[in-house]
């Protein structure tokens, strides 16, 4: 039995390949569909088929395979692309951005040239879904760097397998198709176990995505027996049934859903049934959504589109404000980047003599233009790129606001409708907050970059709060987690509980030196995601988030246990966003306030005085706003509507509860970070203020500390804090 390769051109293939491209494309300028990323899965599927596919060919035409036609092959077709977007990312990046995260893309772009992006990701602890940091200009390259590292081993593999087939003449393939099914079912079951365990890490690994390029492996190594396969009405049905688990898997998963495995089976099957469906000479010319001339066309170029198209949303994201303009401004850039470089590079040297041994060169007659002239037209491209992006900055870029925000509404019933005005004053803040509040209008005046500790483009999960980024108290979830996470005054008289999410945690440094001070044991009982509101929420995916409840019981009997003095609650702002019930605008402030209003009067009984302190307003992400060509302005934010409202809600809450009969009372934040006009710098004096949209740095946070001392402890307790003069 000899192995009956793909034919040479395939339609369906070709139509495959547009239709992966364009999934990852609209998921990461659009955001929808929410599975595009499965067009990643797509492509090691036909990967796998059409290399293995080649192999099979040239060994079933010259008896051998040749280890050093393959790579010449690989090479040109990868690296002219490859590594024209990376010099004119890099090129950009020196221009654009600070000097930090300049010699970060540097570093990423010297892993990814070496088709190692995948690893230095994993390294790093990076979340593809969830980036705290500035994104890698050259994250989308772990997918190659998979890809090159199997077609390390592979060839390998397969060449010793055909050897040892050769012994057996009359199933010759026989070993070939054991060691693939070895693969892919074993690195399906490694993938499986890695996603449950350690997401993060499966999601770029080379061992849990090979199964992926192993069913592609499959098909090419039985395309033989498929192709004599009779009848055409299960081609039919194979071929719309797999673009239907495409379909299906690109709405139906999410960032949440368990990938690579078995998540990407969806994808993976529907690939393979798509493809399986047109192997053999009798494969039906159907499904005009594959083989139509502009899917013909896109599939062709689909490589250059997704090299180019991550460093155009990033760049774009860093230059224009986030909206339809530049999410058609990315798409249009992206596309007319791809067609470029595909015609001017791709093709002509994937058509060259590059790399072959001179005998060859020397027999296909001399061929100057297609060798000389890539090299050249690199040049030119990255140069365009780079002055396109310089040239236009003034233009695209966010200019910084120059009138009230836009956002500001007026105070009123609980889930009013925006209102277009400032919020109406309030009164003036004394002391400390008065300082801060200087500073922050200060802040909104700076017209350069300051030097600024940590540096603004450099910050990172290091950067949030000490019992989130170095503690592991994010999550307090038991009696060992209590004994280990607290602070201030930990053997102090007094204990101070702080309940809520994330942006608790965010204020606990700050807490701990203004409370410890006074003499409290400053105790977080925190739970990323979880409000300590009575309410149910999904996660950051849309999916229930399930453990809120539990912890929430759990929490009420910790503090009946621990008797505190003082309890502060804290939320994000838009927790009210992830309400399960589904519930928008006044029906879901509505529903906070009753579950905040229950968690209050909870807490009544437990603790003398309860505090409810308004979240930090959300922001421009620093990392990503402030550049090289860039002033502050460009990262100054308004107070959002959600915001504003929240503060309504919860305000309501408090007074639902009982409010300062009760020993309950609202600590407003807003002037600790923003102007009395609702204008919000990312830095304050000479330390930054977030490290993302919505979490505090650990250095704002202990900056805090004498307005959180004025606000949350009685005047005659109060003792001169560190850092207060």
């Amino acid at each position: 039995m000899t192995a009956a390769a793909p034919t040479d051109h395939r339609l369906d293939i070709g139509g495959l390949r547009a239709i992966a491209v364009l999934l990852v494309l609209l998921a990461h300028t659009v955001g929808l569909p929410s599975g595009g990323y499965l067009g990643v899965d797509v492509f090691f599927v036909l990967s796998g088929f059409l290399i293995t596919g080649i192999m099979l060919r040239e060994h079933a035409r010259t008896g051998r395979i040749s280890f050093a036609e393959f790579y010449r092959r690989r090479a040109r077709r990868i690296l002219p692309a490859a590594v024209l977007v990376v010099v004119a990312t890099v090129g950009v990046a020196q221009v654009l951005f600070l000097a930090n995260r300049a010699h970060d893309v540097r570093v990423d772009a010297l892993w990814s040239t070496f088709f190692l992006a995948n690893v230095h990701l994993t390294a790093q602890g990076t979340d593809y879904f969830d980036a705290t940091g500035a994104v890698s200009l050259f994250q989308h390259y772990w997918s190659l760097g998979v890809e090159e590292q199997f077609y390390v081993v592979w060839p390998l593999l397969v060449v010793g397998c055909l050897a040892l087939g050769r012994r057996a003449r009359t199933r010759p393939l026989l070993p070939l198709t054991v060691m693939a099914v070895l693969v892919t079912v074993g690195s399906f079951a490694w993938a499986a176990h890695r996603t449950a365990t350690a997401p993060t890490d499966a999601y770029f690994s080379t061992a849990t995505r090979a199964w992926e390029l192993g069913v592609g492996t499959l098909i090419a190594v039985g395309a033989g027996w498929i192709s004599r396969r009779p009848g055409v009405w299960w081609r039919h049905a194979l071929a719309w049934g797999g673009l239907a688990a495409l379909g299906l898997g690109a709405f139906w998963l999410t960032p949440a859903s368990p990938v690579p495995a078995p998540g990407a089976a969806l994808p993976v099957l529907g690939t393979a049934a798509v493809v399986v469906a047109g192997t053999g000479a009798r494969a039906p010319r159907l499904l005009g959504i594959l083989s139509n001339p502009v899917a013909q066309y896109i599939g062709l170029v689909s490589f250059s589109l997704y090299l180019w198209h991550w460093p155009v949303v990033v760049f774009l994201d860093a230059v224009m404000a986030p909206g339809r303009t530049a999410q058609l401004v990315a798409i249009v850039v992206s596309v007319a980047l791809a067609v470029l470089s595909y015609h001017l590079v791709e093709d002509p040297v994937r058509r060259s003599t590059w790399l072959e041994p001179r005998v060859r060169r020397a027999a296909a007659g001399p061929r100057p233009a297609l060798v000389a002239r890539p090299a050249a037209l690199a040049c030119v491209a990255s140069l365009t790129v780079l002055a396109g992006v310089a040239s236009g900055y003034a233009v695209l870029r966010t200019p910084a606001p120059a009138g009230p925000p836009p956002g500001a509404v007026a105070a009123a019933t609980v889930g009013a409708v925006p209102a277009t005005g400032a919020e109406p004053a309030a009164a003036e803040p004394t002391g400390a907050a008065a300082e801060l509040a200087q500073q922050v209008t200060a802040a909104v005046g700076v017209g350069q970059w300051p030097d600024l500790s940590p540096a603004i483009d450099d910050l990172g999960e290091d950067d949030l709060a000490a019992p989130w980024a170095t503690d592991e108290c994010l999550d307090v979830r038991d009696d060992d987690d209590v004994e280990r996470c607290r602070y201030g005054a930990a053997d102090g008289a007094q204990v101070a509980v702080v309940l809520g999410d994330s942006v608790a945690t965010s204020y606990v440094p700050g807490i701990a030196d203004a409370l410890g001070a006074a003499g409290f044991a400053v105790q977080p009982l925190t739970l990323q995601a979880c409000p300590a509101a009575d309410v149910a929420v999904d996660d950051f995916q849309g999916e229930p988030w399930a453990p809120c409840g539990p912890h929430r019981e759990w929490m009420t009997a910790k503090i009946a246990e621990l008797r505190p003095s003082l309890v502060v609650v804290a939320a994000a702002e838009d927790s009210v966003n992830r309400l399960s019930s589904g519930a928008t605008g006044a029906a879901a402030y509505a529903e906070w306030t009753a579950g905040l209003t229950r968690t209050l009067t909870t807490l009544e009984g437990l603790a003398p005085d309860v505090v409810v302190l308004a979240p930090p307003p959300s922001g421009e992400h620093p990392a990503t706003c402030a550049t090289a060509r860039s002033g502050p302005g460009e990262c100054l934010s308004p107070v959002h509507d959600t915001w504003w409202h929240v503060r309504t809600a919860d305000q309501a809450a408090v007074e639902a509860a009982g409010g300062a009969a009760a020993g309950i009372r609202y600590v407003d934040s807003l002037r600790w970070f923003c102007t009395a006009q609702g204008y919000c710098p990312v830095f304050v004096g000479s330390t930054p203020v977030r490290v993302d949209p919505n979490h505090l740095t650990d250095a704002y946070s202990h900056a805090l500390a004498p307005v959180l001392r004025d606000a949350l402890v009685p005047a005659d307790e109060r003792t001169v804090v560190a850092g207060d003069a």
